[in-house]
């Protein structure tokens, strides 16, 4: 298996993540050896609770969609916890007992909420609220059911997952960019064109008209190769959508400072953007494995977030990491 071929599979794994089963990754290993000292820039933008707290203005069959997109969400997360356990005992061997109790202690949880996906479709009266901290609560036909996740690890990503989805398909005005999607894809799924430029004294060059540039060191395998760039514009164009948000928000970015360092809990990476060390949770599997040149990077990015176009070649074909 070549090295591209390995980065398309990471990239195919995590366009996955617009959706929320693939937001069921609920644990990855650590990546390098950075750590990250500064705080979360998280905005309200992409929690569940914002979203939530906007239930009244919403259309009657927009509340139910949500009501459902919610509890089919968490039940799903349960399932997949439930498999992971028995995925784990099933390679390791162990206690047996562990799965059993396991299923005791949440099958009033799932019960309960297998119960809400039937009952919500013919309630006379659907209500969603959220309180101070976040905590979401259904009110179906009076009966409170309170939204929990089985890993709070995960809440943040699972949550946004269900965002990301019930914006893709209604107004979300108090979003900024509503239909960005949580995925390493351009915007809307299409591929980004581009074309190959071949010099005699310079390494095969994938250009796209986004004005992001890939080297690679031969010509073999192209269409992959030419994917593998597709998917890390993709990345970069997530990251750009998130230094707008948080330049919106009066955050502090220092351009020479911005990359991504880190794998988070969850499935997310830490995009650093100062020098405190803050960050803000982003996918970009492939920008945090592959040879990127970050000061070529950091100079579309900041260019991109400006409205401004440039040229910029991320990836060389002779730096390795």
């Amino acid at each position: 298996m070549t090295e591209v071929t390995k980065a398309l599979m990471i990239a195919r794994k995590a366009c996955l993540s617009a959706g929320v089963l693939a937001a069921l990754a609920l644990s990855t290993p650590t990546w390098g050896d950075e750590t990250v000292s500064g705080r979360v820039l998280e905005g309200d933008d992409t929690r569940l609770a914002t979203l939530v707290a906007t239930a009244p203005e919403l259309s009657a069959d927009a509340r139910l969609e949500l009501a459902v997109m919610i509890i089919d969400a968490v039940l799903l997360a349960y399932e997949q916890e439930l498999e992971t356990v028995r995925e784990e005992l099933l390679r390791e061997g162990g206690d047996p007992d562990r799965l059993t109790r396991w299923y005791r202690a949440t099958a009033p949880i799932t019960g309960r909420l297998r119960a809400a996906q039937a009952d919500i479709p013919v309630a006379s009266r659907l209500q969603l609220h959220a309180d101070r901290q976040g905590q979401v609560l259904l009110l179906i036909d009076g009966e409170a059911l309170w939204v929990s996740w089985p890993r709070p690890s995960a809440q943040r990503r699972l949550e946004r997952a269900v965002v990301e989805m019930f914006c893709g398909r209604h107004p979300c005005p108090w979003r900024e960019d509503p239909n960005i999607a949580a995925a390493p894809l351009v915007a809307g799924g299409r591929p980004v064109a581009g074309q190959w430029r071949l010099d005699q004294h310079r390494p095969p060059t994938w250009t796209s008209t986004a004005g992001v540039r890939c080297e690679f060191a031969d010509l073999s395998g192209r269409l992959d190769k030419e994917a593998l760039c597709q998917a890390l514009i993709g990345e970069l164009e997530l990251l750009a959508t998130a230094l707008r948000r948080a330049l919106r928000r009066g955050e502090s970015v220092d351009w020479s400072r911005v990359a991504v360092t880190q794998a988070l809990p969850g499935g997310e990476y830490a995009l650093v953007v100062n020098a405190r060390g803050d960050y803000l949770p982003v996918v970009a599997p492939l920008l945090a494995s592959e040879p990127v040149d970050w000061p070529e990077a950091r100079q579309w990015l900041e260019a991109q977030v400006a409205g401004r176009p440039a040229l910029a070649t991320i990836r060389r074909a002779t730096t390795r990491r």
